[in-house]
């Protein structure tokens, strides 16, 4: 039996009265253990609450869900609000930290210091994490281009780091159309 099916037992079983462990356990069959890990998931959720030491009683909320019948289920219970931290090793991460070390540099300036060549499509990667970046006010795309070694070449764009957000690189969210700062958490409308 999962942890959900314990605290929906726990939930249905309580009503309106206050109920110790040692109750629960020869009520349910659960151990001590299983009592108070559902409990205490219930508390978290706004169903139960601790009366006094041991003893246990649903809320208004916790009333309510019992009413309708509500069954719990093991897992999330929204969206993970917690922000994923970046990989250190990857191309992007390489690349932010050579941005930091040359703060005006091209794309190619940036390939050389952080491909490994097991990339695919780096020098187009890096240029949707420029423009990313450019739009988020963190980079800035300079006017004058660097002149190229071809005769009929245009040069390449130069960019120049406006903000150092920090070590950790920032990632882009291409639905939602930002950037996240792994360093402070804030986003940032690209």
């Amino acid at each position: 039996m999962s942890g959900g099916a314990h605290q929906t037992m726990l939930l249905h079983h309580l009503g309106n009265t206050c109920k110790t462990i040692e109750v629960l356990t020869e009520d349910l069959g659960l151990d001590r253990r299983q009592i108070s890990n559902a409990a205490t998931a219930l508390i978290r959720k706004d169903y139960l609450e601790r009366v006094e030491l041991g003893c246990f009683q649903l809320t208004e909320f916790g009333r309510a869900a019992a009413q309708r019948g509500e069954q719990i289920t093991s897992g999330p219970n929204g969206a993970h609000e917690k922000l994923r931290r970046a990989l250190p090793n990857t191309l992007r991460q390489r690349a932010w930290s050579a941005i930091r070390i040359q703060r005006r540099f091209t794309v190619q300036d940036i390939l050389t210091a952080a491909a490994t060549g097991a990339e695919v499509s780096a020098h187009n990667n890096l240029q949707r994490y420029f423009k990313a970046l450019c739009d988020g006010g963190v980079l800035r795309r300079l006017p004058k281009r660097q002149a190229g070694s071809a005769p009929t070449s245009n040069g390449f764009a130069q960019y120049t780091l406006v903000r150092d957000l920090g070590h950790i690189a920032p990632s882009y969210r291409a639905k939602a159309g930002s950037l996240i700062d792994h360093n402070t958490g804030e986003e940032i409308a690209a």
